[in-house]
């Protein structure tokens, strides 16, 4: 959540500088804070599905008995896996990794705006930043969607996955 607010906070600075593109550059801060807000919201739904107490429970292992029932704690290939056959790990940790890194991208996102050019190319953290909100939306898809609960966080990340999409629009991706 600190990551969140840090990139909050330099999307303010960057729709206060002043520049030829600030409208683009306006359009795509705030289209990154609506997606930071969906990814903030799926992360927290994410952790209610896995734990009884989310607010004081973490780890690899889900206590909460839900998660098995709609597939958090299936197994499938870590993406990071160099050996045959990939090592495995449980939707949970890739969901907790893919957080993870979706939150680095943020941060990276939102300074590359600041200095983007228009008719330049999608800033690089931009770029990582959509595949990786992408790659939540897949795995997610994948359990099982007809509890509420999973509905509401696949919802989420199509909400995360819609606000790269307006980003990369501005940029002309």
């Amino acid at each position: 959540m600190k990551t969140f607010r840090f990139a909050s906070v330099l999307i303010a600075f960057v729709l206060s500088a002043s520049c030829a593109s600030i409208p683009i550059k306006q359009q795509a801060a705030v289209s990154l804070q609506t997606a930071e807000a969906a990814v903030s919201a799926a992360q927290t739904l994410e952790r209610a599905l896995c734990f009884n107490d989310p607010a004081t429970e973490h780890g690899t292992q889900c206590t909460n008995p839900l998660a098995a029932a709609v597939g958090l704690m299936a197994l499938v290939a870590d993406p990071r896996s160099k050996t045959t056959p990939p090592a495995v790990i449980s939707r949970h940790v890739w969901f907790a990794e893919q957080f993870e890194a979706i939150y680095t991208a943020q941060i990276a996102a939102a300074t590359e705006i600041e200095t983007w050019q228009a008719g330049a190319p999608a800033p690089p953290g931009f770029t990582l930043y959509a595949a990786n909100v992408q790659q939540v939306l897949g795995l997610a898809q994948a359990l099982i969607t007809s509890n509420p609960a999973v509905a509401a966080f696949v919802a989420k990340v199509q909400a995360a996955v819609i606000a790269t999409q307006q980003i990369a629009a501005q940029f002309g991706a």
